[in-house]
């Protein structure tokens, strides 16, 4: 469970709030975003001394629940919009 954590989640917690970086690949950038992410937070702690790696766990997977948290509202409230759009006929603005 750690090790499939490390490799997906806070990759696709960032690669879902940067639409760009989704359209070259679904499953390679989410592992190279979190492998870099995870190397660089980990080399920090070590190097400041504030090596804690349960603390830092518990920050890397809250920063991920809410980067997912906030990609899925946004792009749930996206859908609503488009659905709503697509319900609209073409002659109803012309009452005006």
């Amino acid at each position: 469970m750690a090790l499939a954590f490390t490799f997906f989640v806070p990759g696709r917690a960032i690669v879902t709030n940067w639409p760009r970086v989704a359209r070259w690949s679904a499953a390679t950038m989410p592992m190279v975003l979190s492998l870099a992410v995870l190397s660089l937070l980990a080399t920090v702690a070590l190097w400041a001394r504030v090596w804690h790696p349960v603390q830092i766990f518990e920050i890397e997977a809250s920063l991920s629940l809410a980067g997912l948290s906030i990609g899925m509202t946004r792009r749930h409230s996206a859908l609503q919009v488009q659905s709503c759009k697509s319900r609209e006929y073409p002659g109803d603005d012309m009452d005006e």
